[in-house]
């Protein structure tokens, strides 16, 4: 079943119940994807969050009851009666000023408290958190891609969840994930040459969330998702990062040494012993709920004040 979307009818009653909107409207699923996995932390430790996310990402989503609106943007005329009484506590989960620009204006100031999940983008800088009460950022303070450059943020660790990747290892087999086709007929005959002289059988997936088993894998893309919910599984993975506008795959995945630069490394790692660090990255929700000032312990706590 799917997770109950709102009505005109319904809105302005759905507002005057939950304590949070979750602003998550990007050109990517990401963006939903993690507004989905906070108002799942949120219900769960026993406050009220309505999702706000574009059509096109929504049937990506896992079905539930938890309410969502359908939107472009916090400024689309069908959320009017949500803002006539708005939730307590906005999180925005898109660019700062919005995705459409429309927090550049008084419209933020209708919420008591306003949050930014801050992903790290080649479009967002530390003077972007000026608007927000409370910024957090969806990395472990030890491995922050902000590397220092947003000081006001609290770290909450990664905001993935890897309980849909049936990844195991699999000494026979190097597993090619290409979600997007990306690689022509070319590459995959070049890719499938150098599994043989490896001495390995080379497999062709078209989505991360198949049954995977191999010694080696490869992921084309290093999407905020797929690259943290991969290192937490213990399988030798490499990644090729895409050119995004915003999103600095080749970075994230430069800093973790985990990028194929070219084809000449490709032989290399597929003849050398599978490694695979089991404690690459750590999923840890609770700490997210923390860097709201939340708990899931208690029962619902003051929401977080300005300042």
């Amino acid at each position: 079943m799917r997770s109950p979307t709102t009505t005109a009818a319904t809105k302005k009653a759905v507002a005057t119940t939950v304590d949070w909107l979750i602003y998550a409207v990007g050109a990517g699923l990401g963006h939903a994807r993690r507004g989905w996995l906070l108002q799942r932390e949120l219900q769960a430790a026993g406050h009220s969050a309505l999702l706000l996310v574009r059509p096109s990402s929504d049937r990506h989503l896992p079905a539930g009851k938890a309410p969502r609106i359908l939107a472009e943007s916090l400024a689309d005329p069908a959320l009017r009666p949500v803002l006539y009484q708005p939730p307590r506590t906005l999180v925005v989960d898109t660019f700062a000023s919005g995705w459409r620009g429309e927090l550049r204006g008084e419209l933020p100031e209708r919420f008591a408290s306003r949050v930014w999940l801050a992903r790290h983008s080649r479009s967002h800088s530390a003077a972007d958190a000026a608007r927000f009460h409370r910024v957090l950022s969806p990395y472990p303070a030890s491995r922050c891609e902000w590397d220092g450059r947003m000081p006001a943020a609290r770290h909450g660790g990664y905001l993935v969840d890897a309980a849909h990747l049936d990844l195991r290892p699999d000494r026979r087999h190097f597993a090619l994930v290409d979600s997007e086709r990306r690689c022509n007929a070319r590459l995959l005959d070049l890719l499938q040459t150098a599994a043989r002289r490896a001495g390995l059988a080379f497999r062709l997936h078209r989505c991360l969330h198949d049954r995977i088993r191999a010694a080696k894998l490869l992921v084309v893309g290093a999407g905020y998702h797929s690259f943290y919910e991969c290192l937490s599984q213990e399988v030798d993975v490499r990644f090729l990062p895409v050119e995004k506008r915003h999103d600095d795959q080749h970075r994230r995945a430069r800093r973790f040494r985990r990028a194929l630069s070219s084809l000449d490394e490709l032989l290399p790692w597929l003849t050398a012993p599978a490694s695979a660090p089991a404690a690459e990255v750590r999923i840890d929700h609770p700490a997210v709920l923390a860097a709201l000032g939340l708990t899931v312990a208690t029962a619902p706590a003051r929401l977080p004040q300005p300042g």
